[in-house]
């Protein structure tokens, strides 16, 4: 009977916001991304590296203020700030909008451990696998739909109201967390120097780990080269498939949609652990086929067919 009750107000709550604001986010990339490709590679570029520099660069940090302050207000006043800066986005020059979007990622580098750390007093132990499902589930949907709903929001209504939708999303992040009857308050200690003191172990084991050294540089191979394709991809879409917004979006769509089909089939092939290196193998070089047929398409439908795969 444990396992047939329902999960809590705050719980609902949480998963629910988390969904709606990355769904947000990616309607704010795609729509940022559309905008400032009349400025060039450079500008879209600098786009990319501030999505993912300042959470890299800030992380180490970032977990020391979340052991110091609590949740709902961390969380609380960053999406606040964050809302106020997509309002911003909508009047701002190519170079500001790149500053913005640096901005928000580092706010997300605060909220996102935020949230977990704050996780797992929502519900009882046994129910956090549900509760993560459920949070994934929604976060899932919400990366798969944005790129589509940004690509029909700017061929309907221009890049201005997409910002406004992000804006909101973070609004409604901040009405949660004070809604929130839960909150994590951390407790007086030297939570700052316990926390370096495990990045340094955590430092440690990755380095006298060879496996798994390597496979961390072939992951961060991977995200480069993922990056890489996101900047082209733009300039694609408009000057060699000569599509819209809403082409981009979709394209978008489908490849979030491959992931989704790919991470929801590996677990039930039941490969045996002998076979998940050449499992592995096997997804690297279809997503290298994919990215090349991507890039030798000409038509629509063929760059769709390859950003599935």
């Amino acid at each position: 009977m444990r396992g047939n009750r329902t999960l809590g107000r705050d719980a609902w709550l949480v998963a629910t916001a988390r969904g709606a604001s990355l769904l947000g986010d990616e309607v704010a990339v795609m729509v940022l991304a559309w905008r400032l490709k009349g400025h060039g590679p450079t500008a879209v570029m600098a786009l990319t590296l501030a999505l993912m520099v300042p959470t890299v660069v800030a992380s180490p940090w970032t977990g020391m203020l979340v052991d110091r302050v609590s949740a709902k207000r961390l969380i609380s006043w960053t999406t606040s700030v964050q809302a106020l800066v997509c309002v911003a986005l909508v009047f701002t020059s190519p170079a500001w909008s790149v500053a913005g979007v640096a901005a928000l990622s580092l706010g997300s580098a605060i909220v996102n451990p935020a949230v977990g750390a704050l996780t797992p007093r929502l519900v009882e132990r046994e129910d956090l696998p549900r509760l993560l499902g459920l949070a994934g589930t929604f976060t899932s949907l919400g990366a798969l739909l944005g790129p589509a709903v940004g690509g029909t929001l700017v061929a309907i209504a221009g890049t201005g109201v997409p910002l406004y939708v992000d804006a909101a999303s973070f609004a409604a992040y901040a009405v949660m967390a004070i809604a929130l009857k839960t909150d994590r308050v951390p407790e007086p200690s030297a939570s700052g120097t316990r926390r370096r003191t495990e990045w340094a172990a955590g430092w440690l084991v990755l380095r006298n780990d060879k496996v798994l050294l390597t496979l961390q540089v072939v992951l961060m191979c991977s995200v480069l080269g993922i990056g890489a394709v996101n900047v082209a991809e733009v300039f694609f879409v408009s000057k060699t498939l000569h599509g819209n917004s809403l082409v981009y979006g979709t394209l978008g769509l489908l490849f979030g949609l491959g992931n989704l089909v790919g991470a929801v089939t590996f677990p039930r092939l039941n490969v045996k652990p002998a076979h998940r290196p050449m499992a592995a193998m096997v997804s690297a070089w279809t997503l290298a086929v994919g990215i090349l047929a991507l890039g030798s398409s000409r038509t629509v439908w063929l760059a769709a067919l390859a950003g599935f795969i």
